[in-house]
């Protein structure tokens, strides 16, 4: 089977699988959300169906903090050593932090952070989405001996963001590689994270009466 063709044409003829009412989500795709399923929503948006054209919708569900990330992403096969450019257009509405296109030339669970994390993100590059429709792509060269890459739309705190006529290709080296990663505020979330650590610590409470007294 050859995976290039899973993205090599507009994702618009996506197959749904529930009713319009809802976000569907697309075949092929994930949604990377948190495990409760109670911070970010995420599917294809029926309010913004046009014939033959759909798009692809994360929301915030409440209030989220800065740190909290929202993704749909694919993992994709068979294209080492190659130069691709993933490319769509995008909107954001109310987001407070980043929102916007992503390729990572690794794989990379988009809605996970952790200290081991860090390095990970680095390679998650991103464009960041305006107010209005509008089209951006993300270049990136996969190494030789790469055997996925990940694909997807994040959000990054609160807000909405859209997806619409995606598409993977491979480039030329003439291409320009996009620098600009997805917006995460990598110390904050180190810092925060040890200061959970520090508290879940501070609360261990030692067995008791170990003599059976």
């Amino acid at each position: 089977m050859d995976f290039r063709a899973l993205l090599a044409a507009p994702l618009a003829a996506l197959v749904m699988t529930s009713s319009a009412a809802e976000l569907r989500m697309p075949q092929g795709w994930t949604a990377a959300l948190d495990p409760s399923g109670n911070a970010y929503q995420a599917g294809v948006d029926p309010g913004m169906d046009e014939p033959g054209r759909h798009s692809l919708l994360i929301q915030s569900v409440g209030s989220r903090s800065v740190l909290d990330i929202g993704a749909v992403m694919q993992m994709v096969f068979g294209y080492a050593g190659k130069r691709v450019r993933l490319s769509a257009q995008v909107k954001a509405a109310g987001a407070d932090t980043w929102a916007g296109l992503v390729l990572s030339d690794k794989m990379a669970f988009l809605n996970q952070f952790s200290a081991s994390d860090a390095d990970t993100l680095a390679h998650v590059f991103g464009v960041a989405a305006g107010a209005d429709w509008k089209t951006v792509s993300v270049v990136v060269d996969v190494p030789s001996d790469g055997w996925m890459i990940t694909t997807g739309l994040a959000l990054v705190g609160n807000g909405k963001v859209w997806a619409r006529d995606l598409k993977l290709d491979i480039v030329g080296t003439d291409m320009p590689l996009t620098t600009s990663h997805m917006g995460v505020d990598v110390p904050r979330a180190l810092a925060q994270l040890h200061e959970q650590e520090a508290a879940q610590a501070a609360h261990e409470k030692p067995p008791q009466n170990l003599e059976l007294r």
